[in-house]
């Protein structure tokens, strides 16, 4: 394997490690990537939903075999009442609507091994989801990555000419300092008496 290779290797594995544990913000991350170059476009979207993957499977053996430790977790005290019932309104389709609220992907994960919903079910749709999802953040961060750079080459030429104006102003100000010094510095100019060299009346 060549250090190129080895190289994307490592970004690709670092990304789907950063999914674990940020879910949105590692195919944000991937898509920004992706657009430099530095890694390919579909090994973006396969390390990020692979990461989401198996962050989705260890929510849902923690509420499958831990529901223990899930009692502790205060968030989940708070949303189980409410996720319990998105669960019979949508079933199934919980998985991806989750991901549109806020805050309720783990909590909602956890719910279905509580529940103990079938697990090769749910891996096969939480796969589909994370790839879809995963797929739709990398576009996200390639166009903020391309807007971005767009901004920087903009605002690298208004900084030229921001600077090209504090310069003028700057030299414009020290030649108004140095030539109100001038005046205030020189010598009165005698002004002449009107009653000096007049014949008596």
């Amino acid at each position: 394997m060549s250090l190129l290779a080895a190289g994307v290797a490592l970004r690709l594995a670092g990304l789907a490690a950063l999914a674990i544990v940020e879910v949105d913000l590692a195919p944000l991350l991937g898509g920004a990537l992706a657009r430099a170059g530095t890694v390919p476009w579909l090994g973006a979207v396969a390390a990020a939903a692979l990461g989401a993957w198996i962050s989705d499977q260890l929510w849902y053996a923690l509420g499958r075999y831990g529901r223990r430790w899930l009692r502790r977790w205060s968030r989940w005290r708070r949303v189980r009442r409410t996720l319990t019932r998105w669960q019979g309104r949508w079933g199934w389709w919980q998985l991806p609507v989750c991901r549109l609220a806020l805050g309720s992907r783990a909590a909602t994960m956890a719910l279905f091994g509580a529940l103990r919903r079938p697990w090769a079910p749910f891996a096969l749709l939480d796969a589909l989801t994370n790839l879809g999802f995963a797929a739709l953040l990398v576009g996200v961060g390639a166009a903020a990555h391309l807007g971005a750079t767009a901004l920087a080459h903009r605002l690298r030429r208004l900084e030229a000419w921001v600077g090209l104006l504090l310069l003028a102003a700057a030299v414009t100000a020290v030649v108004l300092a140095r030539s109100r010094r001038r005046r205030l510095l020189a010598p009165p100019t005698p002004v002449a008496d009107p009653g000096r060299g007049q014949p008596p009346s």
